[in-house]
């Protein structure tokens, strides 16, 4: 290969190389890869990275009502219970979104969890 190739090689490499860097968040949204703690909320309790979800700050929620926002062990035993109860398949991740309000919709509880249900749904 003669120098002048290798140069050509060399300048095309480093300018995908360059868009790929600069469009990597946008690359990884179109390939359906998760961009790890880009945009996401810091639970500051615990400090571990929420689920990025535009317009929720999650907090630790000790005691009812649950709701959208909460998050914790309490949301976790929640989540495991509407699994197997209802098996509603939702990933047992702490956080109180979207989906397991819509859990609690399917199941009958509406979109909160008050302390009677709750008891209800954990025995």
């Amino acid at each position: 290969m003669s120098k002048k190739k290798k140069i050509i090689a060399i300048v095309i490499v480093a300018v995908i190389g360059t868009i790929v860097f600069w469009k990597r968040t946008w690359l990884k949204n179109k390939l359906g890869i998760s961009s790890g703690n880009s945009e996401s909320n810091i639970n500051q309790n615990d400090l571990s990275p929420s689920p990025a979800l535009p317009g929720i700050t999650f907090r630790e929620c000790t005691k009812p009502p649950y709701r959208i926002g909460c998050s914790g062990k309490h949301i976790k035993v929640i989540q495991s219970k509407l699994n197997l109860k209802h098996k509603s398949n939702l990933k047992v991740d702490g956080y109180f979104g979207k989906m397991t309000e819509q859990a609690l919709i399917n199941a009958g509880y509406g979109e909160t969890l008050e302390m009677a249900e709750a008891r209800e749904l954990i025995s």
